[in-house]
């Protein structure tokens, strides 16, 4: 932060010019990005410091029907601050942090679980929304934690833990209800009656905070598209263009060099959706290999907005639970071509880290 945005943390937030700021809020001197609509990461800033009915910064979230679902990350940032505006800012960037830590710790937990070393929960940091989370403020990265903390509780046989994690899943991000689905369905698999009505009663908090926000807020649709990976399958054929420079040979070629990496990691959503199938048809339905199923309907279905699979920093984002719990699954079974998807999108998250990356050498060696 101090070579990329002169220090101002609030550049974290990605708030865009053409992105209206609450007065309140004006105080705090945001950055904000020229000619830009900037990134989810400043409507979850805006919900931190407004979290508790009756919601005034409703008017300056896109989407609020959509965006004030996803309030957990951003109700104990408000929490952790007591509430106290000029403390959230910190309170949400350390509790990203503390997610992150969570995430490792339960890998790390799981390979012991499973008989593997514990370092291995410092893989949790190539899941891509760590990085994309960590450098956009999104509440993505929460999500990722808590599926690493429910393959353990479900490797333990711990249905109370397991179903307190459910119940941040739904409020951390909608998605989060395929988690609950995952290990409802799982218990009814093996006639445990009462944990599958225990796991599905973990969907009620977030069923009712849904209830309350559509009575209060409008929600904007989003069709389903007719053909499955139809999003996808155009983005690959069709990627995103980009700017070419002219100072050294990848800058020339920056366009080549980010479409071919953007469809790598496009294939490597599709390698871990055939993963996912290939799982639950050869060892049944597991927790992890059940999630790993609804995750990737959920991505044959996912087609609008458009832009959601032509950009690393949305389907990457929005796909790290499908590669991790196929990855966790993987490592479980010492089937390393498992843990091969996450891998595929690095190149282009390293593309996207070279800006920061030589304003850094800059500042360091002028």
């Amino acid at each position: 932060m101090r070579y990329t945005y002169a220090g101002n943390w609030s550049a974290l937030f990605c708030t865009g010019s053409d992105y209206p700021i609450p007065p309140e809020l004006e105080r705090e001197q945001l950055h904000r990005f020229p000619d830009a609509v900037g990134f989810d990461g400043q409507v979850y800033h805006y919900i931190a410091h407004d979290p508790i009915y009756p919601f005034r910064f409703q008017g300056w979230v896109d989407d609020p029907g959509l965006r004030y679902r996803r309030i957990l990350v951003p109700l104990l940032a408000f929490l952790a601050a007591g509430g106290v505006s000029d403390r959230i800012d910190v309170a949400y960037r350390t509790l990203l942090i503390g997610w992150i830590f969570l995430g490792a710790y339960w890998i790390a937990r799981y390979a012991s679980l499973c008989g593997r070393r514990p370092a291995w929960g410092l893989a949790f940091l190539l899941v891509p929304t760590v990085l994309l989370s960590a450098e956009r403020m999104t509440v993505d990265v929460a999500l990722a934690a808590v599926c690493a903390g429910v393959a353990v509780q479900a490797r333990r046989g711990a249905p109370v833990a397991l179903c307190l994690l459910l119940v941040a899943a739904g409020l951390i991000r909608e998605t989060g209800l395929l988690l609950v689905l995952a290990a409802s369905l799982h218990a009814l698999w093996t006639h445990k009656r009462r944990e599958a009505a225990l796991f599905a009663s973990a969907a009620l908090p977030t069923l009712a905070w849904f209830g309350f926000l559509a009575t209060r807020m409008p929600t904007r649709r989003y069709p389903l598209a007719l053909w499955p990976f139809s999003g996808l399958v155009r983005a690959f054929l069709e990627p995103q263009a980009y700017p070419n420079g002219d100072t050294d040979w990848l800058s020339r070629h920056w366009q080549d060099a980010c479409q071919a990496t953007d469809r790598l990691a496009l294939l490597g959503i599709a390698f871990a959706v055939v993963l996912a199938l290939r799982g639950l048809r050869a060892r049944g339905p597991g927790i992890l290999s059940l999630a790993a199923v609804l995750f990737s309907v959920q991505a044959a279905l996912h087609n609008a907005p458009a832009d959601v699979w032509q950009a690393i920093d949305n389907f990457g984002r929005v796909y790290s639970p499908l590669l991790l719990v196929v990855a966790l699954d993987a490592l479980r079974l010492e089937q390393w071509k498992g843990l091969a998807p996450p891998l595929l999108l690095w190149p282009r998250l390293a593309l996207g880290l070279l800006g920061a990356l030589r304003a850094v050498r800059h500042g360091l060696l002028g």
